[in-house]
């Protein structure tokens, strides 16, 4: 489909139905951002995007599955269909549509990132589906103007009803207005462009409005001109009755004579009606003048971009109007910030102008998002309008994975919309290297850390007594704070007096006497019974080494993820959404595998 997305077309074995696998290439480094788009993609209601059945990420690629659209990808269809080109009309429908639901996508604060042939199917009877792909923080497109872009790629396409390095010459065929059209979506420079869908769909609609079949002003503006361009022959016929009269009252003499005084009037009738007619069409020229249309530019800041089309619209005049937007501090977002020209100039038709919308303000007061969840820190500062978030995690032994610990710039600063802003997001505790170290030395590296430590004493080990020979989670893990690391520990090499039944019990109470309390071993150095107890007790089994992340609230969790947590390892036998391991019941979504 494009550089990074593979189309597959299989089958769901269970509902015997055929689907579509969509799966990107390219490993992203943000597993947990995909979860929260998609989770923002289900949250859109609209026919024309296609149904997501799942999703989910496989060796850090995300895939997507969808039921299989209706009709044909417009790549298979537009040489046979669109061969002959669409009508204006019809190419304006199908783009209006298709813009009607990446309107959604962009009000979610999404990008489609792959509108193209391969993504928009055409059905029999007109209706139009689009796949339902989403760009991810990896992508190299995240801007609501690359899918205004791809729009304009298509409109371009099905007018001409060829390969776009063709089709220049088509869309100039199509009229001025279908080229500007094309033109504004596809400007090379993005700040040209038609910010979202919802402002490229207002200029469809007003190229619409303008076909043939409804331009009725352009037609009106035409019928008063007519008036004009026909005065020229009044004068004409006035003076031709008005010279007609001394020809006939001419004497009849002789032959010559009259012929030659009716060839010097008709000279002169000649001379007089070019006479007339070159007046006639000076003053019309200059009639026509005087009477072209003047208007006096509204005020239109502070109102909608829809009450400023209106208000132009209503003018006796028909001005070429473009749009613009721009970050402004006085305006709210969504209404007029500025226009060219200012209110009070003059306009007359097909002047330009361009209604410039505020987007938001200039200026922002950075919000307070430490303690929040990644998840939510990132969506206030989407919805505030900061447009440049970097997360940097750092490892803490004192709140859960995922948690904000501080921002840059910190709370209620005032900084431009494009300024940059750093989250520091906490990623758990990683666990040091224990092995080899003491028990004592153990403990306390993690006391420090804010973790605890549970002790087993391993049968047999060559390593000296009481030295940590493994440890679970292992050197590396990341574990929530407070969270239990088993440690396996030497009880020092068998001796000759060792392997005598009758001396273990001593020799075991001498070599253990240090102050530690093990189940079953009298820690005030108690008498044979108690050793010969501890002695013929089976040996704790070994815990099973964890290496999955631990669970953070908020994070979105697909069917197969495994987590850590409290000491124990869960697998999601279905989508999780926000339930925690703790909560899970017999039919929950997750299952206990193990401990750590």
């Amino acid at each position: 489909m494009d550089d990074r997305t593979l189309l597959f077309e299989a089958r769901d074995l269970v509902a015997n139905t055929p689907v579509l696998v969509l799966l990107d290439e390219t490993a992203t480094e943000h597993a947990d951002a995909p979860f929260a788009q998609w989770e923002r993609l289900r949250g859109i209601d609209h026919p024309v995007l296609q149904k997501t059945r799942d999703h989910g990420i496989d060796t850090g690629r995300a895939w997507v599955v969808c039921d299989v659209p209706a009709g044909e990808p417009l790549q298979g269809i537009v040489g046979g269909r669109f061969g002959e080109r669409v009508s204006r009309r019809e190419a304006l429908d199908v783009i209006d549509t298709l813009l009607s639901v990446l309107e959604e996508f962009h009000e979610q604060g999404l990008a489609h990132g792959a509108v193209g042939l391969d993504t928009v199917f055409l059905a029999d009877d007109g209706s139009v589906r689009l796949l339902p792909l989403v760009s991810t923080p990896d992508s190299t497109v995240t801007d609501p103007s690359e899918d205004v872009r791809a729009v304009g790629e298509l409109l371009r396409v099905m007018i001409a009803g060829m390969g776009t390095g063709e089709a220049d010459g088509a869309i100039s065929e199509a009229g001025d207005e279908f080229a500007l059209l094309v033109d504004k979506a596809t400007a090379v420079d993005p700040d040209h462009r038609p910010r979202d869908a919802g402002r490229y769909r207002a200029l469809v609609h007003r190229v619409r409005e303008r076909l043939p079949a409804t331009s009725g002003r352009h037609a009106a503006s035409g019928a008063r001109q007519g008036p004009a361009l026909d005065d020229p022959t009044e004068p004409s016929e006035d003076a031709g009755d008005r010279t007609d009269d001394p020809a006939r009252t001419l004497p009849t003499k002789t032959k010559g004579r009259r012929a030659l005084l009716l060839a010097a009037a008709g000279v002169l009738l000649l001379v007089l009606v070019a006479g007339l007619l070159t007046w006639s069409l000076t003053s019309s020229e200059d009639g026509a003048q005087a009477e072209a249309v003047v208007v006096t530019m509204p005020d239109l800041v502070g109102i909608s971009p829809e009450d400023a089309t209106e208000h132009i619209d209503s003018l006796a005049v028909s001005p070429d109007v473009s749009y613009d937007q721009v970050h402004d501090d006085d305006v709210d977002a969504g209404l007029v910030s500025a226009t060219t020209p200012e209110s009070g100039a003059s306009l007359t038709e097909d002047d330009p102008v361009t209604i410039v919308v505020a987007i938001g303000p200039e200026s922002l007061s950075m919000p307070d998002v430490v303690d929040e969840a990644e998840a939510d820190a990132r969506r206030s500062l989407a919805d505030l309008g900061f447009t440049d978030v970097t997360i940097v995690q750092e490892a803490s032994d004192s709140v859960p994975s995922g948690t904000v610990l501080e921002t840059d710039p910190e709370a209620e600063e005032t900084v431009a919309y494009d300024a940059p802003v750093t989250l520091t997001v906490s990623e758990g505790v990683t666990l040091p290297d224990l092995v080899e170290h003491s028990e004592e030395e153990a403990r306390a590296a993690l006391d420090a850390l804010g973790l605890a430590a549970e002790v087993v004493v391993t049968e047999q080990s060559d390593r000296p007594e009481g030295e940590v020979v493994s440890q679970s989670p292992t050197v590396g893990a990341i574990v929530e704070p407070a969270s239990t690391v088993v440690l396996t520990v030497s009880p020092g090499p068998e001796t000759e007096e060792d392997a005598a039944p009758d001396e273990q019990p001593q020799s075991d109470t001498s070599d253990r006497d240090d102050g530690r309390s093990e189940p079953g071993v009298d820690a005030q150095g108690g008498g044979a019974p108690e050793q010969s107890e501890e002695s013929t007790e089976p040996a704790a089994p070994e815990p099973q080494t964890c290496t999955s992340a631990a669970w953070s609230e908020g994070t979105g969790y697909s069917e197969g993820s495994t987590v850590v947590h409290e000491g124990r390892e869960y697998e999601a036998v279905w989508w999780p959404g926000n339930i925690s391991p703790s909560e899970t019941a017999d039919w929950g979504p997750w299952r206990e595998i193990g401990t750590c």
